[in-house]
């Protein structure tokens, strides 16, 4: 959908939040706003994830192209068109963690993209003081 501004012609990009759990009855989770769309003239964007549970929570985001196949089936592809910081984040139970959203490289000024961010809940690591182990969280 290509938009007239002022005479010129804006493109806007549409993300999507989508909450995905690991294990739901680990926590709960709130994210404003929803939807954040984009134009040629904003191009990043702030998302709120509010901890409405009663442990403590590590969420990664995922960022991914999203397209609707002709028998209305939702696609996904990896995209390196979007950025979001922090990929990774810790957040205590009442707080709020800040996710800031991005375009790389700017508008694809000949059609709109949508966009779709997963949040996932990542489980939380074990320590055995005896066992001698090292466990870690990487970003895939």
């Amino acid at each position: 959908m290509i938009a007239k501004a002022n005479g010129k012609a804006a493109l806007s990009a549409a993300f999507l939040l989508l909450a995905c759990s690991l294990n739901a009855a680990a926590g709960m989770i709130g994210v404003s706003p929803l939807r954040v769309d984009f134009d040629v003239a904003q191009q990043t964007g702030v998302l709120r994830v509010f901890n409405t549970g009663d442990t403590n929570m590590s969420m990664q985001v995922d960022a991914r192209d999203w397209s609707q196949a002709a028998d209305g089936s939702d696609e996904y592809e990896s995209t390196s068109d979007v950025i979001a910081v922090p990929p990774i984040f810790s957040i205590a139970p009442g707080e709020t963690q800040i996710i800031r959203v991005g375009l790389v490289g700017g508008q694809r000024p000949d059609r709109e993209v949508a966009h779709r961010l997963f949040l996932t809940e990542l489980p939380q690591p074990t320590f055995d003081p005896l066992g001698g182990q090292l466990r870690m969280r990487l970003i895939v």
